[in-house]
């Protein structure tokens, strides 16, 4: 069961981990300030999910959405992430991609495009990795056009689950959705599915 409970966070999850989990495990906050480990890989994300999103700030305080989220390695090529003049920035790669089926306005997040789309080059769902120049992050950045790759975004509005911990088989953490601030956040868990 996956279950880290506010302010006693589970030996496990401070190394960055998630035990073993199945569909019907717990959500509760992953507080951690601990980095992922330097081996944690996004790659290992891909897969079917059934997914919680809790907020706990915002206008939906204390509510609950849960959907699925469908995740499948990006095309080599398409890992890059381009960086200020439009080359390669080495320090994030995006290795994954997909979609989600979950309606995140009911939590007071901003919704930026189709949350389902698996059009490549727009997908509802980028997995960026930090892989260089500061500690080890995972990020899903949700949204179609939030994702364009044929569009450099340098501000507006933004829907991000943050990775805190995860395993073989389930990772979990915080998120948070805004315009110009944060607007609202809370904490999620993604289960894989069929264990």
């Amino acid at each position: 069961m996956l279950l880290v409970a506010v302010g006693t966070i589970a030996a496990g999850a401070c190394r960055g981990r998630v035990g073993a989990a199945n569909e019907n495990a717990v959500c509760a906050p992953t507080l951690t300030t601990v980095p992922l480990p330097a081996d944690a890989s996004a790659a290992g994300l891909v897969g079917e999910y059934r997914v919680t999103i809790v907020a706990t700030t915002g206008p939906a305080i204390g509510d609950t959405v849960r959907g699925t989220l469908s995740l499948q390695p990006y095309a080599e090529e398409m890992q890059q992430v381009p960086g200020a003049g439009g080359a390669a920035d080495p320090n994030f790669v995006t290795p994954v991609f997909g979609a989600l089926n979950v309606d995140i306005t009911r939590l007071g997040a901003v919704r930026l495009g189709a949350l389902e789309s698996l059009d490549p080059n727009m997908p509802g769902v980028i997995v960026i990795e930090r892989v260089a120049g500061g500690p080890k992050s995972i990020l899903l950045r949700l949204g179609s056009e939030a994702n364009r790759r044929d569009v450099q975004r340098f501000d507006g509005g933004y829907a991000v689950l943050d990775v805190r911990a995860l395993s073989d088989n389930s990772f979990a953490g915080l998120w948070r959705s805004g315009v110009t601030r944060t607007q609202a956040e809370g904490f999620f868990c993604a289960v894989r599915v069929g264990l």
